[in-house]
């Protein structure tokens, strides 16, 4: 599945392709774009308790979060109604929760009114971490070209040249990273789904 164009930068991706590949590529619909994720952001929480503040804070069992997984989870009120809902994954002691942009400010405080004497630090991450979006079949040549490992399973993460990359699906990747790393990676974006 593609793409609607209302969202695509940069149309379809142009890579040659092996002619065995060319049936299941027309099959499939080869739309691939990538769009700025302008609406949503991270939240980084880091510290030695981390972990245990966390488990108490969202809806997720943060023993199930491993290294290399990403899960849903949500941030409830002291009544159990859903305040906010989050992707999130662990990366070496820190925790990422990706999030609507216009509930972040809000979750961040909430957060740290329970941090108290917890050795843990809630950041909104905001223009720190610019995060975008690809949509679509990019197949193992796309991030090969770029000197990267093939895609982790749907559902895990892993990191490359500070950039993270979640995968949601087969056809839906989250990447986010350092300003420098999300400005060279749009560019290879932009001239590889010219």
């Amino acid at each position: 599945m593609g793409c609607p164009e209302q969202i695509c930068h940069h149309g379809a991706l142009t890579v040659p392709r092996a002619p065995e590949q060319l049936q299941e590529t027309t099959q499939l619909n080869s739309s691939t774009c990538w769009f700025d994720l302008d609406s949503r952001t991270l939240i980084r929480i880091s510290g030695r308790d981390a972990s245990t503040f966390l488990q108490g804070q969202l809806t997720q069992d943060m023993a199930t979060l491993g290294p290399d997984r990403a899960l849903w989870a949500a941030h409830c009120s002291p009544k159990g109604r859903v305040l906010a809902t989050f992707l999130t994954w662990q990366t070496t002691g820190t925790y990422w929760l990706y999030t609507p942009q216009n509930v972040a400010d809000s979750i961040v405080r909430r957060l740290r009114m329970y941090v108290l004497r917890s050795q843990v630090s809630v950041e909104h991450m905001g223009s720190i971490t610019p995060c975008i979006g690809i949509c679509g079949p990019t197949g193992d040549h796309f991030w090969q070209s770029m000197g990267w490992p093939v895609l982790p399973l749907p559902g895990h993460h892993d990191t490359v040249l500070d950039i993270m990359r979640v995968v949601l699906s087969p056809e839906r990747v989250l990447l986010a990273g350092t300003p420098d790393a999300m400005a060279a990676l749009k560019m290879h974006c932009s001239t590889a789904m010219a």
